[in-house]
């Protein structure tokens, strides 16, 4: 009787075992399915951000949290489908976040969250005009043909002007040499009207006014792309009265409500 009663719990406990095991593998069949390397999309499972495929361009990195990287106010949002327009699946495969409002005009359906993978800033060394600097980028961007090494340079000019250059150092290009009497340098740099603070990952400068703080130029919204006869830079406008930029059929002063406005570079009207 003992035996008999020996025998029937260790089948018991060995049918529970095997139970127990084809749970945890049916479980652990469900997440693979859920997350199959490959496809480069991002799933949120038991509260953490899970990467399909962390060495895809533009992917973000693990364990960081989908929800607030892509929780920001829709008038914040910078496009990441400026190209085409992007399914959910597409728009993830870059790395950014997508999330429909109720009327397609306005903010974009799919943008950059916050702090995108980008190029990283070098120190700035001292030059003859200026500064200089080396940006990198670690991973390449979606766009084709990306450039991920740039030069960044600064060039000190009048106490109100800003020079910045940004160029890819491998492609030699044309460049119009200054004249002779213009000085190279800014005799006083304390004299300069405004100052300029950067970021160094993701890359990005603030201009600000010197004698009220306000902000001029802010690039750190948004990634700095830079590709083949590409270059997207972003930045949040001073003020909501703006006019110029271009030619247009409009009104002298800019529609900013989510519109886009083509500079010419040809003497042709616009069909």
């Amino acid at each position: 009787m003992g035996l008999l009663f020996g025998v029937t719990t260790a089948v018991v406990l060995l049918a529970f075992a095997l139970s127990t095991c084809f749970y945890i593998n049916h479980l652990s069949d469900r997440e693979i399915k859920r997350v199959s390397p490959g496809q480069a999309k991002l799933h949120e499972i038991q509260g953490r951000l899970v990467d399909d495929n962390p060495d895809k361009p533009g992917s973000p990195q693990r364990n960081t949290s989908l929800a607030s990287k892509c929780t920001m106010a829709p008038a914040s949002r910078f496009d990441c489908a400026r190209d085409r327009a992007l399914s959910r699946r597409q728009c993830e495969e870059r790395g950014c976040c997508y999330a429909p409002l109720p009327n397609s005009a306005g903010p974009p359906w799919c943008f950059y969250p916050s702090l995108y993978p980008g190029y990283q800033m070098g120190p700035l060394t001292p030059t003859m005009q200026g500064q200089a600097a080396t940006l990198t980028r670690a991973k390449p961007s979606y766009l084709p043909r990306d450039i991920s090494t740039l030069s960044l340079e600064v060039t000190e000019e009048p106490a109100g002007c800003l020079h910045l250059t940004l160029k890819d150092p491998s492609s030699q290009r044309y460049e119009v040499e200054l004249p002779a009497g213009v000085p190279q340098s800014r005799a006083d740099g304390d004299d300069a009207l405004y100052t300029t603070e950067y970021q160094s990952d993701p890359f990005g400068f603030i201009v600000r006014r010197k004698s009220n703080g306000k902000v001029i130029m802010n690039t750190t919204v948004a990634p700095l792309l830079f590709a083949d006869q590409y270059l997207q830079l972003s930045h949040t406008l001073a003020s909501s009265l703006v006019s110029g930029l271009g030619e247009h059929y409009t009104s002298l002063l800019l529609d900013l409500n989510w519109t886009s406005l083509t500079l010419w570079n040809r003497d042709m009207a616009p069909h």
